[in-house]
């Protein structure tokens, strides 16, 4: 018997083991996750996944690879056992609702339950308007909606595709400002004050404005990491020149609030396609490297436009949140507060009086919010 032989053995009786102890400890709970170390069989098989049906409940078992050797053996990995009622997807919730949909894109593709994934019911067409009967999340939370189709007939159209004239229920928005601090922050937390609302600022390195830092906290707002240069040219140069200039900023931050965060947010965003001029391929590289380090980086789905001029009307700024928002169920506002964005917080209280009508819960950024990433282009 060769090497790799007695290591699949080895790895297959590990498995079976690990099945036998699930198997005594469901009446312990529901949910059970267990980690121990196991050593790849070979360089080709990192992952492994096995499932066992058990009555009423279901085992599965992953095998979670870390790093390959020069021989192509896998260091100690992680095996993660989860027990659950289901093996296939995440459940979202589903809310009754009233309304009604019509179709804004040439055509929409009705399906059998939120996803794109599922199977086609019908094809529906611009200007038609369907009775909405129920919403519900996709995993990339997209709001979906179950329309009726008429006799006896129903099925789920994408939010993307639609407009609805009624609330979105569990909806949450995240408003979040970046550039700051500034005069401006003062004024904006005056106004989330008056609203009862608290938000997330993705901040920069200013000295002037240094004792406003500590007040974003105090005031119960998340505070967040922009780069302490925002200078694209520096940061986007190499992964070196951009973790010493996010790192200046989290010490910064730390010395003026006592407060260590972790979450991020890149000048330009994940997608920004500048960095092509100091670096090609360097946000792909970033992007892997933030999470890596410990940070968790945010982008966002609904932008105000407040960075399109220097001085965009406000009521610009509120058109554009109300058109781009849509149906989106879990919407993150990308605005600014450095001191040329006036008009931002003129605008700011009719925002937020529309995400409030909409039945939006406006909360600041934590662990629990969805990470909205853009798709990297460079």
């Amino acid at each position: 018997m060769n090497r790799n032989d007695r290591t699949i053995i080895t790895a297959s009786a590990f498995l079976s083991l690990i099945v036998v102890m699930i198997l005594c400890c469901v009446s312990a709970g529901r949910n059970i996750v267990l980690y121990a170390s196991a050593e790849a069989v070979s360089p080709m098989q990192t992952e492994s996944t096995a499932a066992v049906t058990l009555p009423s409940e279901a085992v599965r078992v992953t095998a979670m690879p870390t790093h390959h050797t020069a021989e192509g053996v896998l260091r100690p990995e992680k095996i993660r056992l989860q027990l659950n009622t289901t093996t296939t997807t995440t459940t979202t919730a589903a809310y009754k609702s009233a309304g009604n949909v019509t179709v804004i894109m040439p055509n929409a593709n009705v399906r059998t339950d939120a996803g794109a994934d599922f199977p086609l019911v019908r094809v529906i067409n611009k200007g038609e308007t369907y009775k909405v009967m129920e919403q519900k999340d996709a995993e990339n939370a997209v709001r979906w909606f179950l329309i009726d189709l008429g006799g006896g007939k129903s099925g789920y159209v994408c939010g993307n595709y639609v407009s609805f004239d009624g609330d979105i229920y569990g909806a949450r928005a995240y408003l979040t400002f970046d550039d700051g601090p500034s005069h401006n922050t003062r004024k904006i937390m005056d106004i989330l004050d008056r609203y009862h609302v608290k938000a997330t600022f993705f901040v920069i390195y200013s000295k002037s404005n240094a004792d406003i830092y500590k007040e974003i906290v105090d005031r119960g707002h998340t505070l967040a990491l922009h780069s302490s240069s925002h200078d694209y040219k520096t940061i986007y140069s190499s992964e070196e020149a951009f973790f010493s200039d996010m790192e200046r900023l989290e010490k910064y931050v730390y010395d003026k609030t006592g407060v260590r965060t972790r979450y991020m947010r890149f000048p330009g965003g994940s997608s920004n396609t500048i960095s092509r001029s100091y670096k090609r391929g360097i946000m792909t590289q970033l992007t892997r490297r933030v999470e890596e380090k410990g940070y968790r980086y945010y982008d966002w789905n609904v932008d105000s436009g407040d960075a399109d001029g220097k001085r965009i009307a406000a009521d610009v700024l509120v058109s554009n949140v109300k058109k781009r928002l849509g149906t989106t169920s879990n919407a993150i506002l990308l605005m600014h507060d450095s001191e040329s964005k006036t008009t931002t917080v003129e605008a700011l209280p009719r925002i937020i009086e529309h995400l409030q009508a909409k039945g939006y819960a406006i909360l600041p950024i934590d662990d629990s919010t969805h990470a909205h990433h853009h798709k990297v282009n460079n």
